[in-house]
C-alpha cells in the first residue's frame, strides 16, 4: 500500500555575523534578535531592510512571550527569512504568472509582449 512521507523543508543557510560567529535563524535568543534590531549586533552582509525584519521579529517574539526563535512557528520564521533574503534562490528568474496559469488551465493561447504583434 502506498504511503506518504513528510520531508523536512530545506534548512535555511546559517547567519554570518560581522564578528565571525555563525548562528541559525531557528535558534536565536530574543536578546540576540533585539541586538540585531537595534544595531548592537550586525550580520556580515547586512542590507538596510534587514533592521526592519529583525525589529518585526523581535516585536513578535515579545508579544508572544517567546524567548527563542525555536519556539516560533515555521510560518513566522519563513516570513523573517524571506525578508532577510534567506529563502529560495530565484536567480533563474521568476516565471510569469500568466504562463503558469495557462499551463494549469490547459490553454494553448499564444502570448505576445505587444498585443499589436501578430498576423496583419
Amino acid at each position: 500500500m502506498p504511503g506518504v512521507g513528510i520531508v523536512d523543508p530545506h534548512p535555511l543557510p546559517p547567519l554570518q555575523f560581522e564578528d565571525g560567529d555563525t548562528a541559525s535563524l531557528e535558534s536565536l535568543s530574543v536578546e540576540v534578535v533585539r541586538d540585531l534590531a537595534v544595531g548592537h549586533r550586525r550580520l556580515a552582509f547586512e542590507l538596510v531592510r534587514d533592521r526592519a525584519a529583525w525589529t518585526m521579529l523581535y516585536e513578535l517574539m515579545t508579544a508572544l512571550g517567546k524567548s527563542n526563535t525555536s519556539e516560533m512557528s515555521n510560518l513566522d520564521l519563513e516570513a523573517t527569512a524571506a525578508s532577510l533574503g534567506l529563502g529560495e534562490d530565484i536567480s533563474g528568474g521568476v516565471r510569469s504568472f500568466d504562463e503558469g496559469w495557462r499551463a494549469v488551465e490547459g490553454l494553448d493561447v499564444p502570448m505576445f509582449d505587444n498585443p499589436c504583434q501578430g498576423d496583419a
